[in-house]
C-alpha cells in the first residue's frame, strides 16, 4: 500500500505541476492579447471582419479540402473562432509595425557622412609590415641563428633548422606578410617590429608570453626580425560605400525604433496590468523575474 501512495503522490504533483505551466501559459497569452488589442484600439490600428474573413479563407484553402480544414482543426485542438481571431491580432500586429515603420526618419547623405566620419578607424587598414622573423628559447641559441644570417646564411635555411614549436603566427619559413599592429599580442615585440628601421636585423630581444600555455616552451622566448617591407596603410572612399552605410543606417535605425516602441509598450501595458495572488505571471506588475526567466526578444510585440 505504501508503494502504491507513493505513486499516487507523484502522479498528482506531476499532474499538478503540469497544469500550473498550463494554467501560466494561457494567462500570458491572454493577457499579451489584451495588450494588443488595446494598443491597437490607442493608435488608432483597425481590423475589419471582412480582412480577416478573406485571409482565413486564404489559410483555409491552403491546408486542403474542407475535409482536410476540419481534420487540422482537430489536431491543433481549435475552432474556427480560434484560427479568426488569431488571424485578427495578427494583422492588428502587422498595423502597429507599420506604425512603426512610418515614424522613422529617412537616412540623409550627411547622416552617412557623420557615421562614416566619427567611424574612420572602421573602414581603415593601419601600416602593415612584411619581415622574417625567428624566436629561440635561449639567447644563445638566438645570438647564434642571428651571427649565421649575418654571415651570410639565408633567413628560410636558419629559421628551418630551429624547432618549429613555439615559431611565430602565420609564418612560413620565418616569412610574414602584411603584419599588422598587435596580431602580436605582446607589446613589446609588436612595438620593437613596428619602430624598426626596415632592412635591419634586430635582437635577440626577449619577451614573456601574456598568458601561459600548457607548452612550457612556448611561455618566453628571444626575437630575432628583420622588416623587409612597410606597407602603407589604406582608407576606403565614402563614395565606395556610401550606399552600404545608408542601408546599415537605416537598417539601424529601424531596430531602434522597433525597440524603443516594443520597450514602452511593455513598460505601459505591465503598469496597467494587475494580478490576484496565484495568478501571478509574466506580463502581471507584480511579477518578478528570476535568473531562469527567458529574456524577451526585443523586436517583437
Amino acid at each position: 500500500m505504501a508503494g502504491s501512495s507513493s505513486a499516487a503522490a507523484a502522479a498528482r504533483q506531476k499532474c499538478e505541476a503540469r497544469y500550473r505551466t498550463l494554467l501560466d501559459q494561457a494567462l500570458e497569452t491572454a493577457i499579451h492579447d489584451e495588450w494588443l488589442t488595446g494598443e491597437a484600439a490607442k493608435d488608432g490600428v483597425h481590423v475589419t471582419q471582412d480582412e480577416v474573413e478573406q485571409e482565413f479563407e486564404l489559410s483555409r484553402k491552403s491546408v486542403g479540402t474542407e475535409a482536410q480544414f476540419e481534420a487540422y482543426l482537430k489536431r491543433s485542438g481549435q475552432t474556427t473562432a480560434d484560427v479568426l481571431y488569431e488571424i485578427k491580432l495578427g494583422k492588428l500586429t502587422d498595423g502597429l509595425f507599420a506604425e512603426i515603420k512610418a515614424k522613422d526618419r529617412p537616412v540623409s547623405s550627411a547622416d552617412v557622412a557623420r557615421y562614416y566620419r566619427e567611424h574612420l578607424r572602421e573602414f581603415s587598414t593601419p601600416p602593415g609590415r612584411s619581415l622574417r622573423i625567428f624566436r629561440t628559447t635561449t639567447e644563445p641559441s638566438a645570438l647564434k641563428a642571428k651571427q649565421e644570417i649575418e654571415a651570410g646564411k639565408s633567413f628560410a635555411k636558419v629559421v628551418n633548422s630551429l624547432s618549429a614549436v613555439g615559431q611565430p603566427i602565420e609564418t612560413k619559413e620565418g616569412y610574414v606578410a602584411d603584419l599588422l599592429p598587435n596580431v602580436y599580442e605582446e607589446k613589446a615585440l609588436n612595438d620593437a617590429i613596428f619602430a624598426a628601421r626596415p632592412h635591419r636585423l634586430y635582437g635577440p630581444l626577449k619577451v614573456t608570453a601574456l598568458h601561459k600555455t600548457i607548452a612550457p616552451e612556448t611561455n618566453s622566448g628571444y626575437f630575432v626580425f628583420e622588416v623587409i617591407g612597410v606597407a602603407p596603410g589604406r582608407t576606403t572612399p565614402l563614395a565606395q560605400i556610401r550606399t552600404a552605410l545608408s542601408q546599415r543606417l537605416a537598417k539601424q535605425r529601424n531596430e531602434d525604433t522597433i525597440a524603443g516602441f516594443v520597450r514602452a509598450f511593455r513598460r505601459r501595458w505591465t503598469a496597467r496590468t494587475s494580478c490576484q495572488p496565484g495568478y501571478v505571471v509574466k506580463g502581471c506588475k507584480q511579477f518578478r523575474p528570476t535568473k531562469d526567466t527567458p529574456k524577451e526578444d526585443p523586436f517583437t510585440l
